[in-house]
């Protein structure tokens, strides 16, 4: 708000770095560049107890513990 503005042109790697910061600035986490289908079976995994990932198969028990 308080800074001067910048305009550049950039592509690429750099584009896509920049575009990652201004999300972040603006508020926005990956998750709203994903279709609702998308983000909503991610977040149930995410939600999901311990126990329920482990017989899922998408958390490995660790080594050594029963």
């Amino acid at each position: 708000e308080l800074g001067n503005r910048h305009v550049e042109t950039i592509d690429g790697w750099h584009a896509r770095i920049a575009l990652h910061e201004i999300d972040h600035i603006n508020g926005k986490t990956m998750l709203a560049h994903l279709r609702a289908e998308t983000r909503d079976i991610l977040l149930s995994c995410y939600k999901k107890p311990k126990e329920a990932q482990l017989g899922a198969g998408l958390i490995k028990r660790p080594q050594g513990s029963k």
